[in-house]
């Protein structure tokens, strides 16, 4: 289909694209060299397809992509020939070195349980100090140590003696199951 400009028409929008292209706004699409056209990628720009029927006699079909006009409208710039213009940005400033904030200790403070009990993470240098207890004061102590979400905590209680337990991390809960008595049973806590 071809379109009909009236007389000077056609040079007014010339001079509209040059006149944009040419001030940086934009500028020509590397992809159809400008023309807004490119090559159609079923038919590879012929125009049709070519098979050969079981009588080995070429058969030849219009293109039913482009409809034999042999380009397409160019993708990159939606046929209009020009693209947003790249400018070179200016060097990024320096940056300046800010202090940042120690970051937030998932596991340290005091973890409250059912029925009174708590546990109590320290951070020292191999892990986390604990402290456990419950209504009666302080029941146990050990050792705790985090690993992604998985905190193992090895202590000595009062009544059981030397356990290990571990614990899930999720958020601001603690869960898993106590085996020290003989049998499991769920344990919870949550930050204080």
């Amino acid at each position: 289909m071809q379109l009909e400009f009236p007389r000077g028409a056609k040079d007014w929008i010339d001079r509209q694209k040059s006149d944009r292209v040419n001030s940086g706004i934009m500028s020509k699409c590397t992809n159809c060299s400008g023309t807004g056209k490119v090559p159609c990628p079923t038919c590879h720009g012929v125009g049709f397809s070519s098979r050969t029927d079981e009588d080995g006699e070429t058969i030849n079909r219009l293109c039913s992509f482009c409809g034999g006009e042999r380009k397409i409208r160019c993708g990159f710039c939606r046929g209009t020939g020009e693209v947003a213009a790249v400018h070179e940005s200016a060097p990024p400033q320096p940056t300046v070195n800010r202090p940042r904030p120690a970051p937030v200790d998932r596991l340290a403070g005091r973890w409250n349980g059912i029925e009174g009990t708590w546990v109590e993470f320290t951070p020292d240098a191999n892990g986390y100090r604990t402290t456990a207890g419950g209504m009666r004061g302080i029941t146990g102590c050990g050792t705790a140590t985090l690993l992604g979400s998985k905190v193992t905590l090895d202590a000595t209680d009062q009544l059981c003696g030397h356990y290990t337990l571990e614990l899930n991390l999720r958020g601001n809960h603690l869960d898993g199951i106590d085996r020290k008595a003989g049998y499991p049973i769920p344990v919870e806590f949550v930050r204080a």
